[in-house]
């Protein structure tokens, strides 16, 4: 029996709609899909604005829509990093409720971090091999260390794009001094993590947010070559130098690089320059991209929970 079910991901800078149609776990078709560019981040994570609050509201309302319109019979609202630092969250979520009838539910690091893993492996086959996982948010970035259908370890850190875009990203092109403070507060968050990693033989680095999917697409435009859905293998030279490049470059200078998305090119300069400090350290060699991430891990959740239900 067909299930049709729907998950919205209300990132730190990007609101994500996906309802998708399963006759089982390996057969579906995506029906409706939405962004919204809403920016709750766009003064930081402390406190949501009043406009990118209405923009959040506004998104909200429309996905509702949607929801009904596809007539989902199962839906989750998923709130990430901005929702769970923000000191307004409550208002906002309350007013969401009030505005668009859907209820927020705001997930804690490691249970996003488990999310996403789910959806990564739908995305490629990662075998028995040990894999690194990288989710690079606006408000936060989680890593996830796997193996097959194995979760050896789940961490949350406030590395998010947006976060340190306001903390350290200052001056265009970015100052070498703010660069040197950047790195440095990279390998003290990294601490932990790294000690952890060092246990494991991590042969791939994953990545799944729209910093890699904009790495996908710069690659594609370098080299002439197609880009592959639902997974890409990337570069790793062609990482590196976009990482060294892009941190030389003013944002308006970013913007007219080939496949840049002009979303995403105030916040690339950090993202790259984390990428590169994690695959530098951990001495990874092999990095690919996922589209899907955190929305198909909770689908499939969804769709599993909704055959459970049945029987």
């Amino acid at each position: 029996m067909k299930q049709r079910v729907g998950v919205a991901d209300l990132g730190t800078n990007t609101f994500h709609l996906v309802i998708r149609e399963f006759w089982n776990c390996e057969e579906w078709v995506t029906v409706a899909k939405d962004r919204q560019f809403v920016h709750l981040g766009e003064n930081g994570v402390s406190e949501i604005s009043r406009a990118a609050f209405a923009r959040g509201i506004t998104a909200l309302k429309q996905f509702a829509y949607a929801l009904k319109s596809w007539k989902a019979s199962s839906y989750r609202i998923i709130g990430t990093a901005a929702l769970r630092k923000a000191k307004n969250r409550d208002e906002f979520v309350a007013t969401a409720k009030r505005e668009s009838g859907l209820d927020i539910e705001i997930i804690s690091g490691d249970k996003e971090g488990s999310l996403i893993y789910k959806g990564v492996r739908q995305s490629l086959p990662l075998g028995n091999g040990t894999v690194l996982v990288m989710d690079i948010g606006g408000g936060s970035v989680e890593f996830i260390i796997g193996r097959g259908k194995d979760i050896l370890w789940v961490e949350s850190l406030p590395l998010g794009s947006s976060l340190t875009y306001h903390q350290y990203h200052r001056s265009e092109p970015i100052a070498s001094l703010e660069l040197k403070e950047y790195k440095s507060y990279i390998k003290h968050q990294l601490d932990g993590f790294y000690k952890e990693a060092s246990r494991h033989e991590i042969g791939c680095l994953v990545g799944a947010s729209g910093s890699f999917d904009t790495l996908v697409e710069m690659q594609a435009a370098a080299l002439n070559s197609p880009v592959s859905y639902p997974a890409n293998k990337l570069s790793l030279q062609q990482v590196l130098k976009h990482s060294d490049e892009l941190s030389q470059m003013t944002l308006e200078q970013r913007m007219q690089v080939p496949g840049m998305s002009e979303k995403r090119a105030a916040l690339m300069v950090v993202a790259v320059v984390l990428i590169q400090q994690v695959l530098q350290q951990l001495q990874i060699k092999q990095i690919w991209q996922s589209e899907y991430a955190l929305k198909e891990g909770v689908l499939l959740d969804l769709f599993n929970r909704s055959l459970s239900q049945q029987k």
